[in-house]
């Protein structure tokens, strides 16, 4: 529980998500729609945007849903013919979606979706403002730093120095000088390592 709560309250993808406050307290959103989260994300004006699926069978429906605070929901099936879509980023118009051929923007108002770098095979990936971090499996250890503005790719970020064997997520801080990763090593522990994106210094944990 956090502080301040007098019990604890039990999470999981398929009933509710928890936001944690700045005054410490833990607050609960319960999933609409059916099936679970496999991503939420919140905005700043308190609308929640999640996707993750509904439905069983060997393709089931991918919803994107946008929830404003006062309870109101849209939802749409982003899912295409069966194949894998993830949610990277959202901002206040745009939800960005990770396909196999690459990066979408993806309109929050009308649905309707563009192109905005072809990347192959990502095992993670997050975008805040015009920077793009991505950990392409060929290469899962090197992730790499992009300008999607001018579709430039800046400069890798390595882990290998550390032992990465395969990154497992990262996150991109909204100022976008720091990217914190986490990354699997050869005896199968998972670590922790911040990375400054401007003057690549690593800061690393263990767990």
């Amino acid at each position: 529980a956090a502080e301040g709560d007098p019990l604890p309250v039990k999470l999981d993808g398929a009933s509710q998500v928890g936001e944690l406050s700045v005054d410490g307290h833990l607050l609960t959103h319960a999933v609409v729609g059916g099936g679970a989260y496999t991503r939420v994300i919140g905005l700043p004006d308190g609308r929640l945007v999640s996707l993750g699926p509904r439905g069983g069978g060997p393709a089931p429906e991918m919803l994107l849903t946008i929830r404003t605070p006062g309870g109101e929901t849209q939802q749409r099936d982003v899912q295409r013919e069966g194949t894998p879509v993830s949610l990277v980023a959202v901002d206040v118009t745009t939800a960005y979606l990770l396909r196999p051929e690459g990066l979408y923007a993806h309109d929050l108002a009308g649905g309707l979706e563009r192109l905005v770098i072809g990347l192959d095979k990502v095992d993670a990936a997050d975008l805040a403002g015009n920077r793009l971090v991505t950990a392409e499996r060929e290469r899962s250890c090197r992730p790499l730093l992009y300008n999607v503005d001018a579709l430039q790719a800046l400069r890798f970020l390595p882990l290998t120095p550390l032992g990465c064997q395969a990154v497992t997520g990262l996150r991109l801080s909204p100022s976008t000088g720091r990217a914190a990763f986490s990354y699997r090593k050869a005896e199968g522990s998972v670590w922790v390592a911040v990375l400054s994106v401007v003057w690549l210094v690593c800061f690393g944990l263990g767990a």
